[in-house]
Order: C-alpha cells, then sequence, then structure tokens
C-alpha cells in the first residue's frame, strides 16, 4: 500500500539531501536496511513548511513507523504517478 509520512521539521537548516537521508533512515528502521528504504519511497517533499514522503509497505510496518520519533502522522496516500510541475520529486 502507499502511505504519506508526514514527519516534523528538522533541526537548523538541513539541505534537501541531509532532509531524504533522514526519510530514508526513518524508513530503514521497519524495513531493517537504508537500501531496501530508499527503494520503498517514492516520492519526497522538502519545503520549508512541509515535511512529507510517500512510502509503498505493508499496513503492519506503517503502523510500525507511526510509532517512531519524528513522525507526525502516517496516512493512506492516494497515489499517483509523477508528472512534471506537480510539487513532488522522485527519488
Amino acid at each position: 500500500m502507499h502511505w504519506l509520512v508526514v514527519m516534523e521539521g528538522p533541526e537548523g537548516d538541513p539541505t534537501r539531501d541531509e532532509i531524504i537521508d533522514t526519510y530514508i533512515k526513518t524508513v530503514a528502521q521497519v524495513v531493517k536496511s537504508e537500501e531496501k528504504a530508499r527503494s520503498k519511497i517514492y516520492t519526497v517533499d522538502t519545503e520549508p513548511y512541509y515535511f512529507a514522503f510517500g512510502v509503498n509497505v505493508f499496513p503492519k510496518l506503517a503502523f510500525k513507523l507511526a510509532g517512531l520519533p519524528r513522525v507526525r502522522w502516517v496516512v493512506v496516500d492516494a497515489y499517483l504517478p509523477l508528472r512534471k510541475g506537480c510539487g513532488a520529486w522522485k527519488l
């Protein structure tokens, strides 16, 4: 299933790559490897006021994600293939 994971904003002023690395490490806590986590994330948002990513995992893992530090919400995502100009970036 596709899930939208909304995170608390990062401390300081991290780069886009640092924010994405945080997303990968968050997912890796439930899928057990950063390589596998990277393959599960299908979109990222690193805007100054909205920090979220889309992840394709089973519901059991989504519930585990919801219990991790700095995760605000995990909700079912209405997944749509990315199109240029939609405001999201493919990882």
